[in-house]
Order: C-alpha cells, then structure tokens, then sequence
C-alpha cells in the first residue's frame, strides 16, 4: 500500500502533469501518465479519464487535453501536503536538539527524514491516484532529503516574538516575495504563471471546504543555486 504521495515530491512536475494554462497549450501532443506498458503519446483532443477512487459517479479529474482539472488538482495537492505534515513528519522524521535563533526566544528544532531511492519505487503511487503522474525519469537514480523546523512561540507582538497573524504574513502569503527578506541567498523573485484561483471560483466549489485563501502560481526565484517554486 502506497505511503507517499505523488504530487508533494520533490522531483519538479512536468508541464504536462500542471492544470490548464493558455501559456502551457503549445505543445501538439500531450504525453498522458500510463503503466509501464504504455509508451504512446495521446493527441489532445483524446479524451482522457484518470482511475477513480471512488467510482465512476466521480467527475474525470482529467480534462480531454491529458491535463488534471484545476480544482481536483489543488485539492489533492493540498490533501497530500496535509497528510505529509500532520501524519508522515511526526511519525518519521528524526528530530535534532534544540537550538536557539536569535532574536527569538523560543528554541527551535530542526528535524530530518531522508526517502530512499526503494521508498520512491514503492510507496509512491505514481499512477494510481487520483491525479496521475509519470514515474519522474532516472527514477533508480533519485533519493530526498527533507528537512523540518519546530518552535513554539508565545503569541504577542514583542522584539523576541510575533504574534500569529505576522509568522502567517511572512511565512505563507507571497512566500517566494517574503523569503528574500531573510534568506540572503535569494535577490530577485518573479511570478512566472497565475491561475488566479479564489474560494469557490472553480466548477468544484465544495473542494475546497476545508481551506481558505486558496492561490496557485508558480514564482521563479533567483539565488545562487536556482530554485523553482510553486505556491
């Protein structure tokens, strides 16, 4: 049985693998997840229906370009990264000791948890999910390393503290844009595509229930080793 999901990886998606985008509809043929037996490409206009978790009542999370719909997309994407946080990083990361951060107070812990090359060939429903996704190539030659860091803070606007709402701020709203401010490594920052995703603006409105202020884009940040982020 699968443990880790496919989308949260840190493998980058192929363009391919992305919801619908007009700068991403260039490409002739589409290239759709298949088992190993499979080795065609599909013409676009092929419809295309990804395996359903829950029977054939379910909408396609396919759309007729190859493409994952936008709103089973996010909401996978999120499901997945809420598995990984909640359950997957308590239950197998190994924490470091404790170390302080100036200027905070609080301590922090670094913890750590390193995917083997078999784990990605085994726990990874690469195909079997809801959204599917090639097995990423050169696969046998792929191992992660994932790093997590843990603090507790006291909730109050103060020099060697901050309240909630300014951790929220600077951490997840326009992350890319804020991480420059304390990672020097990053100097410039640039969204590159916006699907301009707001709550209940796509066709699967009750995905997103459980979550709120939902964006998707993808941004480009230059540092002295390039890295491409999607928020």
């Amino acid at each position: 049985m699968a443990t880790l999901g496919n989308l949260v990886r840190l493998t980058p998606l192929d363009l391919d693998t992305l919801p619908p985008h007009p700068a991403l509809e260039l490409s002739v043929t589409r290239k759709r997840p298949r088992r190993a037996d499979r080795d065609e490409d599909i013409a676009p206009e092929t419809p295309q229906k990804a395996t359903q978790a829950v029977g054939e009542s379910e909408p396609s999370t396919i759309d007729v370009n190859g493409r994952p719909s936008l709103g089973p997309f996010i909401k996978a994407v999120l499901d997945e990264a809420t598995t990984f946080i909640d359950s997957t990083l308590p239950a197998t990361f190994k924490p470091r000791p404790e170390k302080t951060s100036v200027p905070a107070a609080a301590k922090v812990q670094i913890l750590k948890r390193e995917i083997t090359n078999s784990e990605l060939l085994t726990d990874v429903a690469w195909l079997d999910s809801k959204i599917p996704r090639d097995v990423p190539d050169q696969i046998s030659n792929i191992e992660e390393t994932w790093f997590a860091r843990k603090s507790r803070h006291v909730n109050r606007q103060d020099k060697d503290t901050a309240r909630f709402s300014e951790f929220d701020y600077s951490l997840r709203v326009n992350h890319s844009e804020h991480e420059g401010e304390y990672t020097p490594e990053v100097f410039d920052t640039y969204k590159v595509l916006d699907w301009a995703v707001q709550d209940g603006s796509t066709e699967e409105e009750s995905n997103f229930a459980d979550y709120k202020q939902i964006t998707m884009s993808s941004t480009y940040s230059e540092e002295e080793d390039i890295l491409y982020h999607l928020d």
